[in-house]
């Protein structure tokens, strides 16, 4: 038994392919209204027209930029109403490699994306985010466990993970749930190294 959306507006970061797009399908199906969220505007638009009918808004958004996301934010809460729920997915894994030949490039583009990024959402979210509301970030297994020659992708992971227990504690106090999930590998454009 699937549990009906109708009264649910979302948004969704990282929606116009892999993990992101199949959540979004998936709320769209149960009848949810969808904020999307993502860095490229011409598969963001095919995201969009893929959900079918519905008030669904799409917004070419950097998570690392902290304006953009209060704008989006802004612009969903003002177009669909406060928020319910948010699903922070926009990541980055770019080419393993020793720590030794690690660049400071590769660790700001990735902590950039993917931990600063759920920072700004979570942050532009509980601004406009009903009481009882839920935020999903995404995290990866790589959180919880160490792997080699993933370290900067892994560090920015655990950041993930501790932001979110510290975040749920905080939002607790207007019932809204704070969760990470550590997915292992799946088949994306992620994985293309």
């Amino acid at each position: 038994m699937e549990t009906a959306l109708t009264t649910s507006q979302i948004a969704i970061t990282g929606a116009a392919d892999g993990i992101g797009l199949a959540s979004a399908r998936m709320l769209a199906k149960r009848g949810a209204t969808l904020a999307l969220g993502d860095i490229s505007q011409a598969k963001l638009e095919a995201a969009l027209a893929s959900l079918g009918p519905g008030k669904h808004i799409a917004t070419v958004v950097d998570v690392t930029n902290s304006k953009q996301v209060e704008e989006w934010i802004q612009e969903a809460a003002t177009k669909l109403g406060k928020l319910d729920g948010a699903a922070n997915i926009a990541g980055v894994c770019r080419h393993p490699a020793p720590i030794t030949e690690e660049s400071d490039e590769n660790w700001d583009t990735t902590m950039g994306i993917n931990a600063k990024g759920i920072f700004n959402c979570m942050r532009a979210q509980l601004k406009h985010m009903n009481d009882g509301g839920s935020i999903v970030n995404f995290a990866s297994v790589g959180g919880l466990i160490g792997t080699p020659n993933f370290s900067v992708y892994n560090a920015s992971k655990w950041a993930v993970v501790g932001l979110t227990k510290s975040v749920a504690r905080e939002a607790g106090e207007r019932s809204i749930r704070v969760n990470a999930i550590c997915p292992g590998m799946t088949n994306t454009l992620l994985l293309i190294l």
